[in-house]
């Protein structure tokens, strides 16, 4: 009986030696280490750190590996494209610069032209040489979803071809503006042609300032007049 009790008032007065060592593990300061033991750490992380990297290099391996089990070509074999990204032919435009320069059309003729007379208008539209003989031959093929305007008592009417005054009333424009469009549409076409740009009905729709559906449709009488070259078929 006795002796069980010592034994009992042992093991609670002395702790377990591995009890005492844990806790003087994570209670002990760096700062109260001695030289030998922060050798010894130093040591121990050079001697960790060998591993880490023959392991990061072993992994390389293995994706190069797997890489080519898989068809991939290692980064430094990748053969490049011969052909180039930016496909399409010598006809091919800029589509920037050729918007600069249609806008550069927009602010240097239809800004001004608006305060222009209708004298100065007709002989600019002269200067055109337009051949007017095809409008003897042609019927205008142009339709509208609300019902024609006349046009009689506007100014300038007589300034209008019969068959243009037809596609006026249809449009239910007045003199001036188709007049106004009209110069505006085939000189600009022409100067495109000069730089060789094509002239195309989205390129029409940025220079006047009526409705875009209206523009699209004396687009399409100049186109039948021959005055503008169609250039959307052949693109």
């Amino acid at each position: 009986m006795q002796s069980s009790t010592t034994n009992d008032v042992n093991s609670f007065a002395q702790p377990s030696t591995s009890l005492i060592s844990k806790s003087n593990k994570y209670r002990m300061r760096l700062c109260d280490a001695s030289p030998e033991l922060l050798k010894l750490i130093k040591d121990s992380e050079k001697e960790y750190e060998k591993p880490l990297s023959n392991k990061s290099t072993s992994s390389s391996v293995d994706v190069n590996h797997s890489n080519l089990l898989c068809g991939v070509p290692p980064n430094n074999k990748i053969r490049k494209s011969p052909y180039s990204r930016k496909s399409g032919n010598s006809n091919q435009l800029d589509k920037k610069s050729r918007r600069r320069w249609y806008e550069s059309i927009v602010t240097d003729k239809n800004l001004h032209l608006l305060n222009i007379s209708i004298y100065e208008l007709w002989k600019m539209i002269e200067l055109l040489k337009l051949d007017k003989s095809i409008l003897k031959k042609i019927t205008p093929k142009v339709n509208w979803s609300s019902e024609p305007r006349s046009i009689i008592q506007f100014p300038y009417y007589d300034y209008l071809h019969p068959k243009e005054a037809c596609v006026a009333t249809t449009l239910r424009l007045t003199p001036f503006q188709y007049l106004l469009a009209k110069y505006i549409l085939i000189s600009s076409a022409r100067t495109a042609m000069e730089k060789s740009l094509p002239f195309r009905r989205c390129d029409a729709q940025k220079l006047l300032r009526i409705d875009v559906n209206k523009t699209n449709k004396l687009w399409e009488w100049f186109v039948q007049t021959k005055w503008i070259q169609n250039y959307e078929h052949n693109y």
